[in-house]
């Protein structure tokens, strides 16, 4: 799956411009803000995922009509890395997500994530490679 290695480089992105690593895809209206993270690999993200959703709603008896809103917002502290203990040509980077999403008659729901990835030390000065 490409989308976490997409993500994080959107944020290493932004990062090496000098801009807070945050960005929001709403897939609702195919927007990513804040603009500077519009990016071909952003836009891959938020494609795939749109071209997912159908068979996603259709898996779970859903309509997906009737989703008015739907933002994932992604960060991390990329100033704050911690070491990985075994591999020591790696650090640990801290992704955190929060997903709102509404549908048509229904209160708007959020859920929150974080992950600990690894990531080489190459990479974060390179961007992750796609395979």
């Amino acid at each position: 799956m490409k989308s976490p290695k997409l993500a994080i480089n959107v944020l290493l992105r932004l990062h090496r411009m000098g801009i807070k690593p945050f960005a929001v895809f709403d897939f609702i209206n195919k927007k990513i803000e804040p603009k500077e993270a519009s990016s071909e690999e952003s836009i891959q993200l938020l494609t795939d995922y749109i071209d997912w959703l159908p068979l996603h709603f259709q898996n779970h008896e859903c309509d997906l009509f009737k989703l008015k809103k739907l933002q994932i917002t992604i960060w991390a502290d990329l100033d704050n890395l911690f070491p990985s203990k075994k591999i020591k040509s790696s650090k640990f980077v801290s992704v955190h997500t929060i997903t709102l999403w509404k549908a048509e008659g229904r209160e708007e729901q959020k859920t929150k994530i974080t992950q600990n990835e690894n990531i080489s030390n190459k990479s974060l000065e390179d961007l992750i490679p796609e395979f």
